[in-house]
């Protein structure tokens, strides 16, 4: 079997992307390579690999879940069912805190004459996709910060340690200093210790009806963890209880910045008002145009 002929996949319940992808990482190339050498033969071993993958994905299982990784600004994340595929449209969380924080610490920073390090706190890691890039991020522009990401979900947190420790080894973070911690929304003493500038959420926002409704996607209804999808009837319990204690955690001058669903713009910003009725509330749309990402600053 040649590489065209593995990809001939228009009589099973894949897609040819899907088939790419998975084809990609049993042969451990790009995926370009693929349509530059379509007459390179599989072997059986690789052959069985391949046809394992293609039946896991029949079966619904999501692709990062068969592949074991996910790419998220511009890096690839190790990804399995302890915690939720990270999103293309949750990059704009990351994108909007670079705005807020570099030129906060350059401010800050000219001010007071010395550097200023940031002191950052998301709620809801996962596995870590955002904590960790902006972390990254941050590294790459010499600007120190304290950075804790909690995660209620216990294996969930091991994944993004994992993440963090593969993705900065190498790397010159000692600028940065960086902790995972299992918590409840702010519920952890070393939360309570000190005020942020920045508070970063992706909580669980989808509606627990969504599940039974006819828009329900059997690779995330049956494989994604249920903890990190669903926040109640409407999609918003967390962020009640969020924007009820988030005030006290936040220095004077910060900024939070939340993801949510496309629907909930009308009560998130309702939330988010009386939470902060002195910060300027932004709503900012995700790549398909949808109303996506809320900032306070």
């Amino acid at each position: 079997m040649t590489i065209v002929q593995a990809l001939n996949v228009q009589h099973r319940s894949v897609s040819y992307r899907d088939a790419e992808v998975l084809l990609a990482t049993v042969l451990k190339v790009e995926r370009a390579y693929l349509h530059t050498h379509p007459d390179i033969a599989l072997n059986s071993q690789e052959q069985e690999a391949f046809e394992s993958f293609l039946r896991r994905r029949e079966q619904n299982e999501p692709v990062a879940y068969i592949t074991g990784h996910k790419e998220f600004f511009g890096r690839m994340f190790k990804i399995d069912n302890r915690a939720l595929i990270p999103r293309p449209e949750t990059e704009g969380l990351v994108e909007r805190a670079l705005e807020w924080a570099v030129p906060y610490f350059k401010e800050h920073t000219a001010a007071s004459g010395t550097p200023c390090p940031l002191c950052i706190l998301e709620l809801g890691t996962g596995a870590g996709p955002i904590g960790v890039s902006l972390a990254l991020e941050l590294v790459e522009r010499a600007i120190p910060a304290t950075l804790m990401c909690t995660e209620i979900d216990e294996p969930a947190l091991a994944l993004a340690e994992e993440n963090w420790r593969a993705l900065s080894e190498g790397k010159a973070t000692g600028n940065i200093v960086m902790s995972f911690i299992l918590a409840d929304l702010f519920e952890h003493e070393k939360i309570s210790k000190r005020p942020f500038n920045l508070i970063i959420a992706n909580l669980p926002y989808v509606e627990t009806t969504w599940q039974v409704g006819t828009g329900a996607q059997p690779d995330v209804v049956f494989f994604e963890p249920d903890v990190a999808l669903f926040g109640g009837q409407d999609g918003l319990e967390m962020y009640r209880r969020f924007f009820s204690e988030a005030p006290k955690h936040l220095e004077k001058a910060g900024a939070v910045m939340v993801e949510y669903g496309e629907t909930q713009t009308a009560v998130i910003s309702r939330l988010a008002t009386a939470a902060f009725p002195d910060k300027k509330m932004t709503i900012h749309q995700d790549y398909a145009g949808l109303d996506r990402i809320l900032t306070l600053v």
